[in-house]
């Protein structure tokens, strides 16, 4: 999906021209206090938030990587540093210096754009990871447009539309988010916001309330679904096995494997006699595999039985 550019097509303009655009990161919670704040987190999170941009920057360019000379003409600089008593703050400036980069002439590479997009990205990312986890994954299509940041939501048919563009950026800034949201790990509340007053109607906003989304490929339903079906086969070791699905539940008919939620681990009796071919009822929560955003798929089931004994 995504477009090479060789020599040939990215063309740069040698005006000597500056364009900036701002973005604010801003901390908040038990990281960064009145006391201070941890410099490892501080850390992490600046180099994690350029890479952010790095990866709309390459997307762009169709660089393979950020080269040395791509420093010179693609910035991301502190103007200024402001420390309250819970929160810090970094104003940024975003800016391609000296020269004005163009895609076969058809798209200008500007601060702004990198910004919107990177931005939308992410939008559109916890979109489809939000909806996942409540068993309601989007159906996504990739559209052709003349909007590169485009992204739609028809609530009504659960079908998301996006720009290439806002598609391989979403795809490829899963691991600085994963790192961002890392902080949130240890039992920091709170949250890192990264905001720009040039586009004050998007931003990215990663807490400990949304930071597991971003922690792995595997997202495990919040709500279980009740689900009949039949245990084909059984580890008492593990707790685990398969369990066939027949048509007409609210996953698709065949063959998935399964492990005991944790709690109904020691009474497993009632699984053990759906060996005989019995039809049980469960109560299901699902584990979906986004490595492929457009196309989630069922990985496991964690089953409870749904009389709750």
């Amino acid at each position: 999906m995504k477009k090479k550019m060789g020599k040939s097509s990215l063309q740069r303009n040698e005006i000597m021209t500056e364009e900036k655009a701002a973005i604010t990161i801003s901390l908040h919670g038990t990281m960064a206090n009145s006391k201070g704040i941890d410099l490892y987190i501080l850390g992490n999170t600046l180099v994690n938030i350029q890479n952010l941009f790095d990866r709309t920057y390459l997307h762009y360019t169709g660089h393979e990587r950020i080269r040395t000379g791509d420093r010179q003409y693609y910035k991301i600089m502190a103007t200024n540093i402001r420390k309250g008593s819970i929160i810090f703050d970094a104003g940024l400036s975003l800016f391609a210096v000296q020269q004005v980069l163009a895609l076969s002439g058809e798209v200008t590479i500007d601060p702004k754009l990198l910004i919107d997009t990177t931005f939308t990205a992410f939008k559109f990312l916890l979109e489809v990871l939000v909806k996942t986890k409540e068993n309601n994954p989007p159906e996504i299509k990739v559209e052709s447009s003349t909007n590169p940041i485009l992204f739609n939501i028809n609530g009504d048919n659960n079908i998301v539309c996006v720009s290439p563009a806002v598609y391989e950026v979403a795809s490829n800034i899963r691991q600085p988010l994963k790192n961002l949201s890392s902080t949130f790990m240890s039992n920091n509340k709170g949250e890192i916001s990264v905001t720009s007053k040039d586009i004050p109607q998007k931003c990215i906003n990663i807490s400990n309330e949304n930071a597991n989304l971003f922690q792995g490929q595997k997202i495990i339903s919040e709500k279980p679904v009740l689900i009949t079906g039949i245990v084909t086969s059984y580890n008492h070791l593990t707790f685990s096995g398969h369990f066939a699905v027949p048509r007409g539940m609210i996953i698709p008919e065949r063959q998935y494997s399964f492990t005991i939620e944790k709690m109904y681990q020691k009474n497993d009796a009632f699984f053990i006699d759906s060996l005989k071919g019995y039809s049980i009822q469960v109560s299901v929560r699902i584990e979906y595999d986004t490595s492929g955003l457009d196309n989630s798929k069922i990985t496991k089931l964690y089953l409870a039985p749904n009389d709750g004994t």
